[in-house]
């Protein structure tokens, strides 16, 4: 977490270049979730889902964030959405 200060103002400037980066919306959602600041987390997951709605791994952790603020129909609806877009695990055929 030491380095998170650096990396939500270079996030926070890139999204002042580009207010649609995906991966800069996720990535201070991810450093607010670290910091157990799930509104927030949820706040930027959101917005990245709002361009990307087919982000499995977003969906997974905007899941965790409703997790962790007791709202379960929300974390269930985002895990449902999670399993639908996250891609099928290989299966290993039995040996």
């Amino acid at each position: 977490m030491m380095g998170s200060g650096k990396a939500l103002s270079a996030y926070e400037a890139a999204l002042k270049v580009n207010p649609y980066s995906v991966v800069a919306l996720a990535g201070l959602a991810a450093i607010y979730k670290e910091k157990e600041q799930f509104p927030k987390a949820v706040e930027y997951y959101s917005k990245s889902l709002q361009i990307d709605p087919n982000n499995g791994q977003v969906w997974r952790e905007i899941g965790h964030c409703h997790l962790m603020l007791d709202d379960m129909q929300k974390a269930y609806a985002a895990y449902q959405q999670a399993l639908y877009h996250l891609p099928n695990p290989k299966v290993r055929p039995s040996q």
